[in-house]
């Protein structure tokens, strides 16, 4: 089994929008329960010919992230309108994934909010909301200084 001693807890992560103008916060997905897995996969590009009898041969190509899948608990409906507004504008947005993790580093990449969700309700549920982002580009962690 792995040595856990240096293993750091994802408690206390939040995801924001930042504004259009500046570097102030526009919108904070509150009420977080999961922030799927932010990963980047390079395609690859074959580049065989007739003469490669030994086998196929690839050249690294473009990177692509993917979606990015998020789910919380309703906290505050105004936070929902705001995320619908988003939702409907159909924009591409800059996004911070802020963590505790090796004091305090922040993921951050450009996205359009391309699915949105309120959950089912039940008797003795939550109120709830998904959504998925689509990144653009590449993200990046800058370490908190």
């Amino acid at each position: 089994m792995a040595d856990r001693k240096n293993a750091t807890r994802s408690i206390g992560a939040e995801l924001v929008v930042m504004a259009k103008a500046g570097a102030t916060v526009d919108i904070n997905f509150g009420g977080l329960t999961s922030i799927g897995e932010l990963s980047a996969e390079r395609e690859k590009i074959d580049v065989s010919t007739l003469a490669d009898i030994s086998g196929k041969r690839y050249i690294p190509g473009a990177v692509e992230v993917g979606d990015l899948d998020i789910e919380g608990n309703i906290e505050d409906y105004a936070d929902v309108e705001k995320v619908m507004t988003l939702f409907e504008a159909g924009e591409v947005r800059k996004f911070e994934i802020r963590t505790t993790e090796d004091g305090g580093a922040v993921y951050k990449f450009d996205a359009s909010l391309t699915k949105f969700a309120v959950g089912e309700r039940t008797v003795d549920g939550f109120n709830t909301y998904s959504a998925t982002l689509s990144i653009n580009g590449m993200f990046t962690r800058v370490k908190k200084s």
